[in-house]
């Protein structure tokens, strides 16, 4: 008597169906929207990138028959640089051919960096700081008399000085600012005798006076030898 099948079928058919009936069934569609969204990295080598990138195509169930739209991904998802070299060769015709050539210029350009390592880009902008502390020029000091623009040269300065006289006594060589002989000693020791003495507030205030408008003659007086020695 011959054995009739089983209406549920073998028991792999089984449990497949009972593993499909307890599956997400938005598992596919969420892992196709992962694939396209698998973009490299900056710093991501081309090999962790396609292990990433393998992962979410079988979860899509993209095994076969998909390499036209897994070769537009690989252009939009890959690097730039990449893209455009893989570009100005000759373009591979499959999704196989693609993942091979990128991580062959992937890892050629890794080569490249680690031989010739650049410190710093060409070209860049470096800021120039703000406020800077800027020390002003100081003349410097020689062994001999100091100069200065238009003032003429110290033995021209010191000839014309000789040349004049004072005219308080007289002597040539120095001016009445630096006289020493302009006063009798008559005229100095009256003046020891007044200062000796004191005085009354009139004659402080008097005395205030005298020496502003000494003071101011002193100076009306310097700037004239100034003028006469051309300064």
């Amino acid at each position: 008597m011959a054995q009739k099948p089983s209406s549920f079928g073998t028991f792999e058919a089984f449990e497949k169906d009972l593993k499909s009936s307890f599956e997400d069934p938005n598992k596919q569609r969420n892992a196709q929207i992962a694939l396209s969204n698998t973009r490299q990295g900056l710093q991501e080598t081309a090999e962790a990138f396609f292990q990433r990138f393998e992962l979410n195509r079988r979860a899509a169930g993209y095994t076969t028959g998909y390499d036209q739209y897994l070769m537009e991904l690989l252009e939009r998802n890959l690097k730039n640089d990449i893209v455009r070299t893989i570009y100005s060769q000759d373009l591979p015709g499959d999704y196989a051919g693609w993942k091979k050539k990128a991580i062959q210029l992937d890892q050629q350009g890794r080569r490249l960096r680690s031989m010739f390592p650049t410190t710093q880009s060409r070209g860049q902008y470096v800021p120039r700081p703000q406020n800077q502390n800027i020390t002003p020029a100081i003349p410097q000091k020689t062994g001999g008399a100091q100069t200065f623009p238009g003032l003429g040269q110290p033995m021209d300065i010191d000839r014309r000085r000789e040349e004049r006289s004072c005219y308080k006594c007289g002597v040539k060589g120095h001016i009445a600012r630096f006289c020493r002989g302009g006063q009798t000693q008559q005229q100095t020791r009256a003046v020891e005798v007044m200062e000796q003495q004191p005085k009354t507030a009139e004659e402080l205030q008097a005395e205030k006076k005298a020496r502003a408008e000494d003071i101011r003659a002193k100076m009306e007086q310097m700037n004239a030898e100034l003028k006469e020695l051309d300064f």
